[in-house]
């Protein structure tokens, strides 16, 4: 059976099912990586976990709603950045109900959150919401705190266009029309995106290459060529890839500093930038690695037992500051296994572990086993 006909034999059952949470959207995609769009993901065991769960009263489907009625309650944030978990998203000093966003990413003064509708709802620092625009469910956004910009995609009906929203301006600044088909269709899962926000500029992914654009300018600048893909940009800090017909992408990342004199290749699947372009977390599968920018040797973080833990997300809250979630205590296994069903329980955990680490000094604190149904989704990451 596949994916979609466990999802549809799921939603089928589920008005009969009367009890509490997680929603079957947020357990699959918890399943997948949750990395750049460009790579194809996979389910594993846990559509098969869902189905045996739901036939034993423990799970119930719920209706995605974009902004959800209840309003936002003041509660300081104990992590360095937005994150969201069990519905709440939480600000620096408030926390407020939003239903399974796709994606966080952090504003200067509050967040922005994609849903599975495909909306782009911002937050402001009160908690106040404005959907502003639609993208592809799960599309990346990106934003840039000097600009005070906000990017995405709008894909139209076939005609997708580059939006960049003014969050002083409360307004849209600039469209920019891109290419729906190209050479690297096929490639793109949710076609084009923006990769980030740099020096007045952003930077965006298209199926015709990599490309660079300012709003009040009519033409955008080409960055990289078809089969060179960049994957980050900050402070003038680059990270690029190759992909090779017939072998796909490259595992070794290239980061070049902004004065271009020499570059440093790191092997990994994914990377990104700390905001000042100082550091580097490069990520192979279920392990990551933090590097400073020119330095082949990663950095030693004092991170007890989370070094023990598959880290399942990363982001920076600043220049010197990263935030890694990992598992904490592991969940036990059903006794007796649910209709001879037997989880893989080496990825599945009752608690989680948020460590922030000062990149300078390597000193860490882990705030152990938060309690989120679901690892929790920084802003980010």
């Amino acid at each position: 059976m596949s994916k979609a006909d466990v999802v549809r034999a799921i939603r089928a059952a589920s008005a009969d099912v009367r009890v509490g949470p997680p929603p079957v959207d947020t357990v699959v995609r918890q399943g997948q990586q949750r990395v750049r769009r460009r790579r194809t993901t996979t389910i594993g065991g846990t559509v098969a976990l869902v189905g045996a769960l739901l036939m034993t009263g423990s799970i119930v489907i719920r209706q995605d709603s974009s902004i959800a009625p209840v309003g936002p309650v003041e509660r300081d944030n104990p992590l360095p950045l937005p994150w969201w978990g069990d519905d709440t998203l939480h600000l620096t000093h408030i926390e407020l109900p939003v239903s399974q966003p796709t994606e966080v990413v952090a504003l200067y003064d509050g967040a922005a959150y994609g849903t599975e509708a495909g909306q782009v709802v911002v937050v402001n620092a009160e908690g106040d919401r404005t959907t502003v625009g639609s993208k592809v469910p799960g599309a990346p956004m990106a934003a840039g705190d000097a600009e005070r910009w906000l990017a995405w995609v709008d894909p139209g009906d076939q005609a997708p266009e580059l939006v960049v929203y003014d969050l002083a301006q409360e307004a849209e600044v600039g469209r920019l029309a891109l290419p729906y088909r190209g050479p690297r269709w096929g490639r793109l899962d949710d076609g084009s995106y923006p990769i980030s926000i740099d020096h007045g500029r952003v930077y965006y992914a298209t199926q015709n290459g990599d490309w660079s654009w300012t709003p009040d300018t009519p033409d955008p600048q080409r960055e990289t060529s078809v089969n060179t893909d960049m994957v980050d940009r900050r402070a003038g800090v680059e990270i690029t890839r190759t992909w090779s017909p017939g072998q796909g992408w490259s595992h070794r990342l290239r980061v070049t500093p902004a004065t271009n004199d020499v570059f440093s290749d790191y092997r990994g699947e994914d990377a990104r930038l700390s905001p000042g372009g100082t550091y580097v977390a490069v990520s192979t599968g279920d392990r990551t690695k933090l590097f400073r920018v020119g330095s082949g040797s990663s950095l030693d973080l004092d991170l007890s037992r989370t070094s023990e833990r598959s880290i399942l997300g990363v982001a920076f809250a600043d220049d010197k500051t990263v935030v890694l979630v990992s598992g904490g205590r592991p969940a036990p296994s059903p006794s007796p296994p649910v209709s001879g069903f037997i989880p893989n329980t080496t990825t599945m955990f009752d608690t989680w572990d948020v460590t922030t680490c000062d990149l300078d000094t390597g000193a860490c604190r882990t705030h152990q086993d938060f309690t989120t149904e679901t690892a929790p989704m920084l802003a980010g990451d």
